[in-house]
């Protein structure tokens, strides 16, 4: 090898150093495209050098950056139709081949398009296709104001400086899209009301928004590392730690409520939610927690089940004096025991109704929790079956002393007066309603009441349920054994 062609190679060694120097410490697109068309520029002899993007639409050239030693206006954020610079210079373009050209003017390939390369100041022409996934996304062109020859040494050098101008342009891209995209992140976690945060993979807090800094009276410097136990009720620390080390072996969401420390020294609860987030790649990267104080909201419902409670204690202090007065009036000799006892068994029936309401704060009542309770002296000869739902507190009371009364008279009358006999009880959704039905089986065989022999079980079963549920039981007296179906509204 020569020692002219060695000192070459050293040259465009240098120069290509020289160029990784000066685009790596930019990050913005235009700045990167100025710089590497410039020292393309001086290293060719060009007039111009540019960075050119294809548009959506595949038909216009969209001028990105460039560099001009030339007067008049710079091209830099031109578009041009691709068609007017002819079919030879758009086809090898898109076959991914450097176009070298001399003379615009002369050279029959773009000759008859001269008018639109002269438009441009481009009388001798060097255009550099970048490829990405066999498809033709830019290009990088060098031309000169007078004719003049590309060797193969500018074509190679160009073909370099454009394949090293595109790497540093979509890494500064994807550099400001994710500026970008944390920017509005960070604006959108500071406008939320309530304390937010991102961790790393590895456990650490990298991110608290303004609402929590506000929360615990710190700068979010502060704040940063493992701010949540450091503010965190010791009672509650254990609890929340093992919470969080289960969901991250999984790497799944969780949530907690815990009390936290104010920056006033008061104690808040807070309800705690934590999704984890992940890259493009699927790679766990950690997660963004938020927290919503729920202080009042606990203590309202704790006031309401101190009242809801104080209430059916009254209720059953209330039944209990009821009860005593039945059995000091309703007594021997007055009327028949049994008349008594079943007063008192329809008083206990109502009072477990209220105990399940109770439990439910008077919201709504599961069907089944009701059923087994009104049933419960009866199991196992009573079989319950149904899928879970809620009924108001009006309708299980209803329900309750519905089944109590058949339960009551299967015992006197119906199946459940044969050792052999059973009942069962199953239920199923119907619209914004539910259809139950209970059915004897294995008693002695049944004959329907008189109509003056009905007594309050009838009435309750009749007035009573159409009051409440809107429409009568149906009772349907087989020889083999009662069914009653009974139709009530879902909550």
């Amino acid at each position: 090898m020569s020692a002219l062609r060695l000192s070459e190679l050293e040259r465009r060694r240098a120069f290509l150093l020289e160029l990784t120097d000066a685009l790596r410490p930019l990050s913005e697109p235009n700045e990167i495209l100025t710089a590497a068309a410039r020292l393309l520029a001086e290293r060719l002899g060009a007039a111009r050098v540019g960075y050119v993007e294809l548009a959506e639409d595949r038909e216009t050239l969209v001028i990105r950056g460039e560099w001009s030693t030339l007067d008049g206006p710079k091209l830099a954020g031109v578009s041009l139709p691709a068609k007017a610079f002819g079919p030879v210079v758009a086809g090898a373009l898109e076959a991914g081949e450097p176009l070298a050209v001399t003379d615009t003017a002369a050279d029959p390939r773009t000759a008859p398009f001269a008018q639109a390369f002269e438009n441009v100041l481009a009388r001798a022409l060097l255009n550099i296709p970048l490829i990405r996934s066999g498809r033709l996304e830019a290009f990088v062109f060098a031309s000169a104001r007078e004719p003049r020859e590309w060797s193969v040494d500018d074509v190679s050098l160009a073909e370099e400086v454009a394949g090293r101008s595109a790497s540093a342009l979509v890494r500064a891209r994807s550099e400001m899209a994710l500026r970008e995209s944390e920017a509005r992140f960070r604006s959108m976690a500071d406008s939320a009301p309530s304390p937010v945060w991102v961790t790393a993979a590895a456990g650490p807090v990298e991110f608290v928004n303004r609402a929590f800094c506000e929360f615990a009276g710190k700068s979010s410097e502060a704040l940063l590392a493992d701010s949540c136990s450091g503010l965190m009720h010791p009672d509650d620390l254990q609890a929340v730690d093992e919470a969080r080390a289960d969901a991250r072996r999984e790497v799944r969401p969780y949530a907690f409520e815990a009390r936290f420390h104010r920056a006033d020294g008061e104690w808040r609860w807070m309800r705690t939610s934590c999704q984890p987030r992940f890259d493009a790649q699927g790679v766990f990267q950690g997660y963004v927690g938020m927290a919503t104080d729920i202080t009042e909201t606990r203590r309202a419902e704790e006031r309401q089940a101190l009242l809801i409670n104080e209430l059916n204690h009254r209720v059953k202090n209330t039944l209990a004096t009821v009860q005593s007065l039945a059995r000091q009036t309703l007594r021997d000799g007055v009327v028949t025991r049994e008349a008594r006892e079943r007063f008192t068994e329809r008083l206990l029936a109502l009072s477990a109704a209220h105990n399940v309401l109770t439990r439910r704060n008077w919201e709504s009542a599961g069907l089944s929790e009701i059923a087994e309770e009104a049933v419960r002296p009866w199991t196992p000869r009573v079989v319950l079956s149904g899928p879970a739902v809620h009924v108001a507190p009006n309708v299980a009371l209803a329900v309750s002393m519905a089944l109590h009364e058949l339960a009551t008279n299967a015992v006197k009358y119906g199946a459940l007066s044969d050792p052999a006999g059973r009942v069962t009880v199953d239920w199923r959704l119907d619209g914004d309603a539910v259809a139950m039905t209970w059915t004897e089986a294995g008693g002695p065989p049944v004959t329907p009441p008189p109509a003056a022999g009905r007594g309050f079980g009838s009435r309750l079963l009749g007035q009573g349920l159409a009051g409440e549920l809107g429409a009568p039981a149906d009772l349907d007296y087989r020889e083999s054994g009662l069914v009653c179906r009974l139709r009530a509204p879902v909550a």
